[in-house]
């Protein structure tokens, strides 16, 4: 499998011809959603900030508990594409590194609860791994 692009649109990149490109402005947003979640522990929390702060998603939505759960929880933000269960790195800059992604994935899975609770998410092999600054 060659990690090649394909995906739709996705929140801190944008589509070329070439594969995906880092959007600066939206993987900010990104980043932001990651830094307001690991400080409060919150998926509603988070989405409340997103909401005063004006954050939407690519399409211009405004942000709930589920859309902030979806944006942490895709491998894409650490350099990989998913395929069911699999797991490919990609062949684009990651915006977080593996290890800040498996920790929030974990995190994720410790508060799954209740008749509602989402299917655990994988986390992605370790290794050197550089985080956008």
């Amino acid at each position: 499998m060659q990690g090649k692009r394909t995906c739709s649109e996705v929140l801190g990149y944008d589509i070329t011809p070439g594969g995906l490109r880092i959007n600066p402005g939206e993987a900010t947003r990104v980043l932001e959603i990651y830094r307001v979640y690991e400080a409060t522990g919150s998926l509603s929390d988070t989405a409340r900030w997103c909401r005063q702060h004006n954050i939407r998603g690519k399409r211009g939505r405004e942000m709930d508990a589920y859309k902030v759960r979806v944006i942490l929880s895709r491998p894409i933000y650490a350099g990989y594409y998913s395929y069911g269960e699999l797991r490919v790195r990609g062949d684009f800059p990651a915006l977080v590194s593996v290890e800040r992604y498996n920790a929030v994935v974990e995190r994720l899975n410790a508060e799954r609860r209740g008749r509602r609770a989402h299917s655990e998410l994988p986390t992605l092999p370790t290794h050197e791994s550089e985080e956008m600054p």
